[in-house]
């Protein structure tokens, strides 16, 4: 390691590496999440197979998807240049429904990624506002662990 430039070498074999490092004082700190207070208005608790089922059939058309939450139901909608795909869950599809009116937009490949680690078996615990970031939790290890995502949704205009 090179102090005086922040560079890191490295050689393995006949491979040689270069690598700039980062000032630690350029990092900031997350939020503390119990700072973090979103306004949700309802939710829903479903599989984690349901939650990859609606990502990959949205996934086939669009970009971004909308997740809607009516009286009844857990609606998902996607709009591509030429197609377009929606799925809607009524409450006794759903392990639970918190019913509430809500409707934001969300990046598809961020959603993607999110459910790629989530377990097909796990209730996912899903919380919805208008325009407020997504919340998907869940727990693992027999409830010794958990996770929660949280995704800011994309902003519209109407």
């Amino acid at each position: 390691m090179d102090g005086g430039t922040r560079h890191l070498h490295v050689g393995i074999g006949e491979l040689r590496y270069e690598m700039g490092l980062l000032d630690p004082e350029t990092i900031r700190s997350p939020p503390d999440p119990t700072e973090l207070r979103f306004e949700y208005v309802g939710g829903a608790v479903l599989s984690g197979a349901t939650v990859d089922r609606f990502v990959e059939a949205t996934d086939l058309v669009a970009n971004h998807l909308s997740i809607a939450l009516a009286t009844e139901a857990l609606r998902v909608e996607a709009d591509g240049d030429v197609d377009s795909v929606s799925l809607e869950f009524e409450a006794t599809d759903l392990q639970d429904l918190s019913p509430g009116q809500a409707r934001s937009l969300y990046s598809l490949e961020s959603l993607r990624d999110m459910s790629r680690a989530i377990p097909g078996d796990a209730a996912v615990d899903l919380r919805l506002g208008t325009e407020t970031p997504i919340s998907l939790g869940f727990e693992f290890a027999d409830g010794d662990g958990s996770v929660e995502y949280v995704l800011s949704p994309r902003i519209t205009r109407e």
